[in-house]
């Protein structure tokens, strides 16, 4: 992932799993290494991090809604329906 970013690639983790497990499983895998990679946490490896994505309906239906996960607020969800994203 390191060598990933610094190469200029953008990194993403798409997953059918849900944040607690989520957040479960990547702090314990990337968690250790967030600091030395100048990062505050495991996600900071990523770009984006979509979990409970319905794979596959996820990519192929355009009508699927879409949370922004808020760990800072207990991992309480906000809908983001009539958000505006920047590309």
């Amino acid at each position: 992932l390191i060598r990933a970013r610094r190469a200029g690639k953008k990194l993403f983790l798409l997953t059918n799993s849900l944040w607690d497990y989520t957040e479960a499983v990547m702090e314990f895998l990337l968690g250790p290494h967030a600091a030395a990679a100048g990062h505050d946490d495991w996600t900071g490896f990523f770009d984006a991090v979509i979990v409970g994505a319905r794979k596959p309906a996820f990519l192929l239906d355009g009508n699927l809604p879409i949370f922004r996960v808020r760990p800072e607020q207990d991992g309480r969800l906000e809908n983001l329906e009539n958000a505006a994203f920047n590309a």
